[in-house]
């Protein structure tokens, strides 16, 4: 018999629906820990619910994408369970996480969601896992994230992200927020490009598929741009892009690609571009730097009057060796190091006192346990009177620390780089300044002695001129006279020439031309390049603080693509311009920058 065109359609439809649609999952099934090839998958197959190994004996019940968590039960690491654990959807509509002891049955998680007509399960095409009564959704894991937002998610004002002591927040009035302990907020920001507040009734964060997270509103005629990934573009097939609060309490912009390797994941954005700015990070008196060559951030004591609670794990902190409040106490100076300070103690913790009451008054004070001089021209001093702190040491931090402690004071011993013996060279020759300059004698030199050169700025300059410094140091990679003009730069003048040579990619023409011949590490110098043109920006705000400048040249903060030094026209003079062709890409790098 034929069939007719539209029996054909009506199959076809069918046969369709059923391969669209997620399948659903019946009351009294069950999920074991002990059998980890077991799971609930989404129709399209690029998500499942299963629980994963993380540890010899740590497993989680998690939605997965490519083997990457973006969805635990219980959260993280507050769902860890061992290899008897089960995901149990019960008859009565609820979800459990459980773990059997002996004959006995402890809970870890619920969904609480009993006796509401709940009849079916199902994990749909966008990984958002549902409880329904019918057709409809009583319950959704897109509506009780853990640690992730991912297309597709409206995370609400409600909503809350959580990861350790650490929690992510979008709040009321648009801005997003990061928060230690449910108490001290490290990070807000309120979107790329936003100078005022914001009017909003019922915000919301959505996280688009190209790589883009977007704050919408009701009230907003267009949606505020709240950061882009790095390689943002079209969506492509395989690729999810998605946002994570990670245990170290910082927030990240990821991508995984099933092409890329089974559970490989890229960060493509971080909220806190300094990882030694994130309070809590090496735990109660733990101080934060970064250890050379590696650039990574690690946790030590202030002194030796302190053990670390772990040797292997720096970042659980330190315990003080004594009680302070029953032994005869001094005080240790910590150099170029500060205990950090952010809403709400700026009330409680902020005095206005020099360097020297700044330490005696914290002395004299039965309740203080550590003081910030910040030395920034303020006069700030920070008193520390809680019993956890934590703290970062730079060389180019200006501020002085005190910590108390049971004398006699014990300092660490002189901190010395492991990179000491054969530090990596800046392979890119210079023209050093003054009769240098005049002379030609180029000079190779280290990132060491780059670095030494900036703090010199620092200390000659201050802070506030990071202009002239970004106009030196281009005179130095270049060999040439920022307002040089010659038939080489095109009769223009030779800052202007030299940032349209590096957009074209030619950095090796705007290099001392002396030293072409010479080898040239070409990544380097696009680093210190794009690092000068910064410093260089006409608009303050969008100009790096001198201490992010030698972060930028460490490698220990990213360094994004700068935009256009605008005012650099011919026959242009400095004066304050309004900025309207920045791309909004740059404008992102910008807020980094400014932030931080």
């Amino acid at each position: 018999m034929e069939l007719s065109s539209l029996n054909i359609f009506m199959l076809f439809f069918i046969l369709f629906s059923a391969t669209s649609t997620a399948q659903d999952i019946p009351p009294g099934s069950t999920l074991y820990a002990s059998n980890p090839q077991q799971s609930w998958a989404s129709p399209n197959k690029s998500f499942t619910l299963s629980f994963i190994q993380e540890s010899k004996n740590a497993y989680f019940a998690a939605i997965t994408y490519n083997s990457v968590p973006i969805w635990k039960a219980g959260g993280d690491p507050g769902g860890a369970v061992n290899s008897s654990a089960e995901l149990r959807f019960l008859q009565d509509g609820n979800l459990q996480l459980v773990v059997l002891v002996g004959s006995t049955t402890s809970l870890v998680w619920q969904s609480n969601t009993s006796r509401q007509g709940i009849n079916s399960a199902s994990l749909d095409n966008s990984g958002n896992f549902m409880l329904k009564n019918g057709n409809v959704s009583v319950w959704t894991t897109f509506d009780n994230p853990t640690d992730t937002i991912v297309p597709e998610q409206n995370f609400t004002a409600g909503n809350v992200l959580r990861c350790g002591f650490y929690s992510f927040r979008l709040l009321s009035s648009g801005k997003i927020s990061l928060k230690w302990n449910n108490s001290v907020e490290y990070y807000t920001y309120a979107g790329i490009n936003v100078t005022s507040e914001l009017n909003v009734s019922s915000p919301s964060l959505a996280m688009q598929p190209e790589g883009i997270l977007s704050l919408l509103d009701p009230l907003l005629s267009i949606n505020v741009l709240m950061a882009r990934g790095s390689v943002y573009g079209d969506s492509s097939d395989g690729i999810l892009r998605f946002v994570k609060l990670d245990c170290d309490g910082n927030m990240r912009m990821y991508s995984s690609a099933l092409s890329e390797g089974v559970g490989n994941r890229v960060v493509r954005w971080t909220a806190v571009s300094d990882q030694c700015e994130v309070f809590g990070f090496c735990g109660s008196y733990g101080v934060c730097r970064y250890d050379e060559p590696d650039k990574v951030p690690t946790c030590g004591c202030p002194s030796r009057n302190f053990d670390p609670v772990d040797p292997n794990d720096g970042r659980k902190g330190c315990r003080m060796i004594g009680d302070i409040k029953s032994c005869q106490t001094t005080i240790m100076s910590l150099n170029n190091t500060l205990f950090l300070t952010y809403p709400p103690q700026f009330d409680t913790d902020y005095f206005t006192a020099n360097i020297r009451a700044c330490r005696s008054n914290c002395l004299v004070d039965a309740q203080c346990v550590a003081s910030s001089s910040m030395a920034d021209g303020t006069g700030a001093c920070y008193m520390k009177r809680s019993d956890f702190i934590t703290g970062y040491h730079s060389p180019i931090l200006t501020s002085t620390s005190y910590v108390k402690v049971c004398d006699p004071a014990l300092p660490n011993p002189p901190f010395s780089s492991r990179n000491e013996g054969g530090s990596a060279e800046l392979k890119i020759g210079v023209i050093v300044l003054g009769s240098d300059y005049a002379s030609g004698v180029p000079l190779q030199f280290s990132f060491k002695k780059l670095q030494q050169l900036t703090k010199g700025f620092v200390e000659k300059l201050g802070e506030a001129d990071v202009y002239s410094y970004g106009m030196v140091l281009l005179e130095i990679v270049g060999g040439r006279r920022n307002f040089e003009v010659s038939p080489e730069t095109n009769n223009r003048r030779f800052s202007l020439w030299a940032y349209e040579e590096f957009e074209k990619g030619n950095v090796g023409a705007v290099v001392d031309r002396r030293l072409v011949e010479s080898e040239i590490d070409c990544v380097q110098a696009t680093r210190v390049l794009q690092v000068s043109f910064w410093c260089i920006q006409e608009h303050p705000s969008f100009r790096p603080t001198m201490g992010k400048v030698v972060q930028m040249l460490e490698g220990i903060a990213d360094v994004q693509k700068p935009p256009p030094p605008l005012f650099l026209s011919d026959g242009s003079a400095r004066s304050s311009v309004v900025i309207s062709s920045v791309s909004s890409s740059q404008m992102m790098a910008v807020s980094s920058l400014a932030s931080s």
